[in-house]
């Protein structure tokens, strides 16, 4: 009985430390996240969000069009725990888009940050970067 209930537990701590969609989209409403501004059209800012996801190993990258978002997964491992990513990108002006990234650990507690919100907005600028250069992003 006793093992019963300490996997009780176990699976009912898990399950209240994943970060779940909502989440994320609920922290972007309210204001949270990082958020840049970038000298590129929103259909090029979602080629080079969606370069630079997969380049960081984010396996699953769902697109919200109409919603104006990506949504990415990492895989779990015992390390980091994966990332879930919010990438809504929007359009400020004829070619400048804004990008607000919101990240979360899929599954805590983890024994590295494997990415942040800061991490993956440094990654966009070089990537922005690169293109503007007219060289590859990879």
């Amino acid at each position: 009985m006793r093992g019963f209930v300490g996997l009780t537990l176990v699976v009912l701590l898990a399950a209240g430390c994943s970060a779940t969609v909502a989440e994320v989209k609920r922290t972007q409403a309210a204001g949270g996240g990082t958020r840049e501004t970038y000298a590129v059209t929103p259909e090029q800012a979602r080629s080079i969000a969606t370069t630079v996801l997969l380049r960081e190993g984010f396996d699953t990258i769902e697109e919200h069009r109409a919603e104006g978002y990506l949504l990415a997964t990492s895989p779990v491992t015992f390390w980091n725990g994966g990332i879930l990513a919010g990438v809504w990108i929007e359009p400020v002006g004829a070619d400048e888009s804004a990008i607000t990234i919101v990240t979360r650990r899929r599954q805590n507690p983890a024994l590295v940050v494997w990415l942040t919100d800061d991490d993956l907005q440094r990654h966009l600028k070089d990537a922005v970067a690169a293109t503007k250069a007219g060289k590859p992003v990879r």
